[in-house]
């Protein structure tokens, strides 16, 4: 099935069972899947689905998973057929459904708030993954995107003023120094890849797919902040609209300074693909629209700076 799991390099069929299911099959494989070298993933959908996380899930949440498995080096997920279920990625998503995307998420922080959980990646995993030293670690590999990220980030100084490029580098240089400022802020299941693709909407539950390699045990603002920064400009409201709603459903786990590292994290993930997008896109429109967004980003890192000191 092509999709973007082909972005991983990771191999995913449809599979028509003897019994006429037609299910979904995703190889896990670390000689293969980019994501679960990157992110130097051991099993860890695997954990999860033999502790019964996904047998707690609360009810609005549709995961899909049906049985995980191992398969030579790495492991076999059965799931659901919910392709049909995703959000198309021309879509735009209204305030109200995006209120109810972020609802979803907090139900998942509800429920395994301070709950055991099995080992899953450490929080400094989401600032290696794509950062700069991807590039050095795939150099010469098939698969486009390591090199796209290298260039991305070589260019991202281009794009921001030279403070926040600097902050940026400070991040990249030592990720676990960054993750330990999120020590003492209340810990739960965190999914790590919370975006479009990986959601849909159905009348009375949300669709959340892609479980394993991205998750972590930490605040959840970091589900927060990878979701505004990779979906904000298809979502009918403002960036700030969008932090206000995640605070309205996250209630009393809702914590300022986390929230703050979580926006400052989220530009050292993903500000690779604003700077290209800025620099280097055909589309003058494109072009444009990102550099709104960036400066927003580069605004409220800023503001973050000055309230939590230097990183």
């Amino acid at each position: 099935m092509p999709g973007p799991s082909s972005r991983s390099g990771s191999l995913v069929e449809r599979v028509t069972l003897d019994d006429g299911r037609v299910v979904v099959v995703k190889h896990l494989d670390p000689a293969r899947d980019l994501i679960v070298r990157a992110t130097c993933d051991d099993g860890r959908l695997a954990r999860l689905w033999a502790a019964g996380v996904f047998e707690r899930m609360p009810s609005v949440v549709e995961h899909g998973i049906l049985g995980v498995e191992p398969e030579g080096d790495g492991w076999l997920v059965v799931m659901d057929d919910l392709g049909a279920a995703l959000l198309p990625d021309d879509r735009r998503v209204g305030r109200a459904e995006s209120r109810r995307l972020l609802a979803a998420a907090a139900a998942v922080h509800e429920r395994f708030a301070g709950a055991p959980l099995p080992s899953v990646g450490p929080i400094a995993t989401l600032y290696r993954y794509l950062s700069p030293a991807l590039a050095v670690a795939e150099a010469g590999t098939p698969n486009p995107l390591p090199s796209l990220v290298g260039r991305g980030w070589a260019r991202f100084p281009e794009a921001v003023p030279q403070d926040v490029a600097a902050a940026i580098a400070t991040i990249h240089r030592d990720p676990e120094r960054f993750a330990a400022a999120f020590a003492g802020s209340p810990g739960t299941l965190v999914h790590g890849d919370y975006r479009f693709a990986n959601l849909g909407l159905r009348a009375d539950r949300v669709v959340v797919i892609d479980w394993g390699s991205s998750c972590v045990v930490g605040p959840a603002a970091l589900d927060l902040a990878w979701y505004l920064i990779v979906g904000a400009t298809r979502i009918d409201a403002t960036r700030d609209e969008v932090i206000d709603d995640f605070i309205a459903v996250e209630g009393a786990r809702h914590e300022p300074r986390a929230l703050g590292l979580a926006l400052i994290g989220a530009l050292a993930q993903l500000g690779w693909n604003k700077a290209l997008d800025v620099l280097e896109n055909d589309d003058p429109e494109v072009r444009a629209r990102e550099r709104a967004d960036l400066d927003w980003w580069v605004a409220r890192m800023r503001r973050e700076l000055d309230a939590w000191g230097p990183i």
